[in-house]
């Protein structure tokens, strides 16, 4: 399966989403009904990076810890994106 990088920018505040530690780096593993990210970060989505900073090998611990110490303000998230046959 192909991936796309993409960029979303996360408004200040929670965000709702959990985030696991996988081989290829932090994964989003579920997303709350009420998160702000609904429709624009999938389950699946990989996080390399915070406001350009390259979190592709942290553990989800330490990237959920520098999103939440940046919850001030907007946070931009670059993901790598699962893309199936099906939707490419």
């Amino acid at each position: 399966s192909k991936r796309v990088r993409r960029e979303v920018f996360a408004p200040a505040g929670k965000l709702g989403i959990i985030v696991d530690t996988s081989s290829d780096g932090p994964v989003v593993h579920s997303i709350k009904g009420d998160s702000p990210l609904v429709g624009k970060v999938f389950i699946g989505d990989y996080i390399i990076a915070v406001d350009d900073e390259d979190t592709s090998d942290w553990s989800a611990h330490n990237v959920t810890k520098l999103v939440a110490q940046k919850s001030g303000r907007v946070r931009k998230l670059t993901l790598l994106s699962k893309i199936s046959d099906e939707m490419a």
